[in-house]
């Protein structure tokens, strides 16, 4: 679960390294300012990176590191609801 965007900066991010793609899931609930936030994941060299654009300014806020996993938006918490896509 992350609160703050301090929790995982660009420039200090966390890695997760042992994340369970549809086990395990990350809550970004309590960083969300507004229907303009967006995420998203990108993959290389076996691990996910997920990226944080609080208020859809094109800049991102945050990144989480995953190692040796395929990061899906099911694995998201996005949103009060509990769903990964929906605002």
């Amino acid at each position: 679960r992350y609160t703050a965007l301090s929790d995982s900066t660009l420039a200090n991010s966390d890695r997760i390294q042992d994340f369970v793609s549809g086990t395990d899931r990350i809550d970004l609930t309590g960083i969300r300012t507004g229907s303009s936030d967006v995420y998203g994941i990108a993959y290389s060299g076996g691990g996910s990176f997920l990226f944080v654009d609080l208020g859809g300014d094109g800049t991102n806020d945050m990144l989480i590191q995953f190692t040796n996993v395929t990061l899906t938006a099911a694995d998201i918490l996005w949103n009060a609801q509990g769903s990964p896509l929906e605002d």
